[in-house]
């Protein structure tokens, strides 16, 4: 098993995978930002139900139903990257698993307490990349 410092560990184009990995994180980031601000009071650490709570489809709620995990997903990929390294980058399987558990709890949450409006939401939205899932 090579270790995280062995080369046949490293990935081949070095710069563009440390460019490419910068580019990542910081989208990642402006994607956070802009998310939790549609989100407003409505953002939580945890997962909750606000009374009076209202769906958001604004900014990237638009397009996507979880560009916050998206954010995040694409945090660990880009720090992956940034190491140049296959196994760093294979990790940010851990989270993403880790989030779609998340996510099916979450949308079954909303399910009940916004009904046919987030279903409707949900079939015409993806739930994390535009065109892919």
């Amino acid at each position: 098993m090579a270790s995280l410092a062995q080369p046949e560990a490293s990935i081949r184009s070095r710069q563009t995978s440390y460019a490419g990995g910068l580019l990542l994180l910081c989208g990642s980031g402006a994607l956070s930002v802009l998310a939790r601000r549609h989100l407003g009071r409505f953002h939580r650490d945890s997962l909750t139900i606000h009374e009076g709570h209202e769906l958001v489809e604004t900014g990237p709620y638009r397009h996507v139903r979880h560009p916050l995990y998206t954010a995040t997903i694409g945090v660990f990929v880009g720090l992956g990257a940034v190491l140049g390294n296959r196994i760093s980058l294979g990790l940010a399987a851990l989270p993403t698993i880790a989030l779609i558990h998340r996510i099916r709890v979450e949308e079954d949450m909303l399910i009940e307490a916004l009904g046919s409006r987030y279903l409707r939401y949900r079939q015409r939205t993806a739930r994390l990349l535009p065109g892919v899932w």
